[in-house]
């Protein structure tokens, strides 16, 4: 079962006055699920649109074409998205650069929604080291990530971990920020990891802005139910503005080490 977990490195606090969305598990009418995120020197943007379906359905979540979807780079360039079928949708010639802002606005079957998203400046990883952890009587023998990097100061930043073994993503939703530790130079442990010998194990530091931190962190707390305190239960936080409030619009910039383990 994939795990959930949040990982925090200082005090973190939602004020109360966030909007979440409560939605009827039983019978919820459709709603719109719009989802985009956007890489620093990527030259392109996959969306990906589909509709909720009934909680107690077996079926899969449809998914929905037609969306009229235009995408404005960070050198305020605007480019229609075209339609690839399966719910998804491609933006190419995208000028993906750090420090830069962008945003999507689209019409879905009437229903208008619109995000921007910062692409933080790239932090860059110093170190990753992996540590043998025996099992025990109240665990099964694992591995221990550490990863190491210095901090920018004087800015407060969003982080997320991605963790790919064999290139496939694994382990838990992990966001964190550095707002005590400005400027430190972190070493992080990430645990429960099931990784062999000869695996080839990649870490990826994620540069995210504040509104994505927002929905990530959220994300985490509802499925695991073990979040930040005074985070009700319901949809996470979203950068969506507009008739679609499912999903979100993200860029991020990253850095990442890989070896195999030996």
């Amino acid at each position: 079962m994939k795990r959930f977990f949040i990982l925090i490195i200082a005090t973190l606090s939602l004020a109360s006055c966030e909007k979440v969305i409560d939605v009827d598990l039983n019978s919820a009418d459709p709603q719109m699920v719009f989802e985009a995120n956007l890489a620093a020197g990527s030259d392109s943007l996959w969306i990906s649109i589909t509709k909720t379906a009934d909680y107690f359905s077996s079926e899969p979540n449809p998914m929905v074409d037609g969306a009229a979807i235009d995408f404005t780079d960070g050198a305020g360039v605007t480019k229609q998205a075209t339609g690839m079928g399966s719910g998804l949708y491609l933006v190419t010639g995208v000028n993906s650069t750090v420090g830069k802002t962008y945003t999507i606005r689209a019409d879905v079957e009437g229903q208008i929604t619109e995000a921007s998203s910062y692409m933080p400046v790239t932090v860059l990883l110093d170190s990753v080291t992996f540590e043998f952890l025996p099992a025990t009587d109240f665990s099964d023998a694992s591995y221990r990530i550490n990863l190491a990097f210095q901090d920018p100061p004087d800015t407060l930043n969003y982080y997320q971990i991605i963790v790919r073994i064999n290139g496939k993503v694994e382990g838990d939703i992990t966001v964190f920020d550095d707002k005590f530790y400005q400027g430190a130079y972190l070493d992080i442990p990430l645990f429960g990891y099931e990784i062999e010998k000869g695996d080839v194990v990649e870490i990826e530091l994620q540069s995210i802005d504040a509104d994505v931190y927002k929905y990530f962190l959220t994300l985490a707390s509802i499925v695991s139910q073990t979040g930040p305190p005074g985070i009700a239960p319901g949809n996470p936080i979203t950068n969506l503005k507009g008739d679609i409030q499912l999903g979100y619009f993200g860029t991020y910039s990253h850095s990442s080490i890989m070896d195999t383990i030996q």
